[in-house]
């Protein structure tokens, strides 16, 4: 899996870089979550739920709906 990782991103300290990675890939909201899950478990990081709604906004709509 780390191979979808550009290499500056695998450190836990790249968290708002991947971020707007993430935001800006033109895949649909599941698909973007689970490569932020996945990047996150590779490199430790513990996501919050506003992290993940910040790399996909269109979360946050969808919440809204339920």
């Amino acid at each position: 899996m780390t191979e979808f990782f550009p290499p500056t991103f695998m450190t836990p300290h790249a968290l708002d870089d991947v971020i707007d990675w993430i935001r800006s890939l033109p895949l649909d909201s599941v698909d973007r979550k689970e490569l932020l899950m996945d990047w996150a478990s590779i490199v430790g990081v513990s996501l919050s739920g506003e992290d993940v709604l910040r790399a996909i906004p269109e979360l946050r709509e969808e919440e809204g709906r339920r």
